[in-house]
C-alpha cells in the first residue's frame, strides 16, 4: 500500500522486496441501466515477490473484484496496474493473453477443468498454448502430476475423481508454464476440511520456494497461511497484518493473531 496509515502487526518485519504488481488509484464501477455501483474506489496496492497475500473482508467488500482487476482478468474503470513496471491494464487482447499464459495463473473454487479431457490433457493443454515444444510440456505435466500426488489419476476425467484431486490438477495446470504469480479465488471453498488442508499445504510449500501467491477467501484457516493479510471494507483497504512464512508448529498462534486482527475490524 502507498502512503497508508494502517495499523500493522509485525510491520518491523517488512523488508525491501521486489514489487511485482503496482496498482495505482484503481476504480471499478459496475453499471446497470441508470444505476452505478462503485466496488473498488481509488485504491493503491503493491504486491511483493515471494509473499503469500490473502485478501479478506465481508461479503460485498470487493475482494474478488480486486483480484480480477490486479490480475488483468477484468478491466478498470479508472487507474492503472503495472506488472514489473509494465502497464497491463488496458492492453490489447493479444498482449494480455500472452501475460495470462506466461506470467500469471489462476485457481478457482469451481476448478474450471475441461470435463471431456483427462487430468493429463487438462494440464498439458495449457502448456501447449505457451508455444513450447510438445515433449517439454508433456514431461513437465508428468512431473507435476507426480509432485502433486495424482499420477494415479493421470488418465481419469474430472468427473471420475474427488474434489481434492481435481483441485490438485488445477494447481498443476496453473504451474505448467512456470508463472510468477498464482491467483486464487476461494480455491478451497468447495473442498472438505481435509482436502482443503492438503491443498493449503501444497500452496504453502510452493510459497516456501518463493512463488508469489494471492488468494481471496473467507476462511480463517486459509488466512493463517498468509505472510500478508489485507482486509477490505467497502472497496477500500482497511488493514494489513504481516507474518512470517507458515510453519505448522506456529499454526495455533497464527490463527489467534488472524482472529484478533479480523475481530478488530468487525468481521
Amino acid at each position: 500500500m502507498r502512503n497508508s496509515a494502517y495499523n500493522h502487526w509485525g510491520a518491523d518485519m517488512k523488508e525491501e522486496k521486489k514489487v511485482l504488481i503496482d496498482a495505482r488509484r484503481i476504480n471499478k464501477t459496475f453499471k446497470k441501466g441508470q444505476l452505478a455501483v462503485t466496488v473498488i474506489e481509488g485504491m493503491d496496492l503493491q504486491i511483493y515477490e515471494g509473499d503469500f497475500t490473502v485478501i479478506m473482508g465481508r461479503s460485498g467488500s470487493g475482494k474478488s473484484t480486486l483480484l480480477y482487476c490486479i490480475s488483468a482478468m477484468d478491466s478498470l474503470s479508472a487507474g492503472e496496474v503495472f506488472l514489473e513496471g509494465r502497464r497491463i491494464s488496458n492492453l490489447s487482447e493479444r498482449d494480455i493473453a500472452f501475460v495470462r499464459t506466461n506470467k500469471l495463473a489462476f485457481i478457482f473454487q469451481s476448478f474450471n477443468l475441461f470435463s471431456d479431457m483427462t487430468f493429463f490433457d487438462n494440464i498439458a493443454y495449457v502448456g501447449y498454448q505457451s508455444g513450447r515444444g510438445k515433449q517439454a510440456v508433456n514431461e513437465k505435466a508428468e512431473q507435476l502430476l507426480g509432485m502433486l500426488g495424482i499420477s494415479g489419476e493421470r488418465d481419469k476425467y474430472p468427473g471420475e475423481t474427488s474434489g481434492g484431486q481435481q483441485q490438485r490438477a488445477a494447481i498443476a495446470r496453473a504451474l505448467i508454464n512456470d508463472p510468477q504469480i498464482i491467483f486464487g479465488d476461494e480455491p478451497t471453498g468447495a473442498l472438505s476440511l481435509s482436502a482443503g488442508e492438503n491443498v493449503l499445504n501444497i500452496l504453502s510449500e510452493l510459497n516456501a520456494g518463493n512463488l508469489t501467491i494471492i488468494l481471496v477467501t473467507h476462511d480463517v484457516n486459509v488466512a493463517t497461511r498468509a505472510t500478508r493479510l489485507l482486509y477490505l471494507t467497502d472497496g477500500r483497504l482497511d488493514g494489513e497484518l504481516l507474518m512470517e512464512r507458515y510453519e505448522a508448529a506456529s499454526a495455533a498462534e497464527r490463527k489467534m493473531k488472524v482472529i484478533n486482527f479480523l475481530n478488530e475490524r468487525g468481521w
